[in-house]
């Protein structure tokens, strides 16, 4: 289930320094998870699904340049997987 948020309009909290012209998305779930973890080890197929389908959706109407995690940007384990592994697995 996709749930929209602020509007992309706004400029949103994710990480300190990094929130000017980028788009958050915040997905729920992956308690306890570390930074490193494959995908799959904290989320469902249906949750891959629709995270791929927002990008997707979001790079329909905007120039992505680039999809990062919080962990990329903060000393944080979420979002409990390594983005750039994951994106490039489709």
């Amino acid at each position: 289930m996709v749930l929209p948020g602020h509007a992309e309009t706004e400029i949103g909290a994710g990480v300190e320094g990094h929130n000017r012209g980028v788009i958050h998305i915040c997905l729920i779930g992956g308690a306890g998870s570390s930074a490193t973890d494959p995908f799959e080890r904290n989320f469902t197929a249906a949750r891959d699904r629709a995270l791929r389908g927002l990008i997707d959706a979001i790079r329909a109407e905007t120039a992505i340049t680039r999809i990062t995690g919080h962990n990329d940007h903060a000393a944080k384990a979420c979002p409990g997987f390594v983005v750039r592994t994951w994106i490039n697995r489709a």
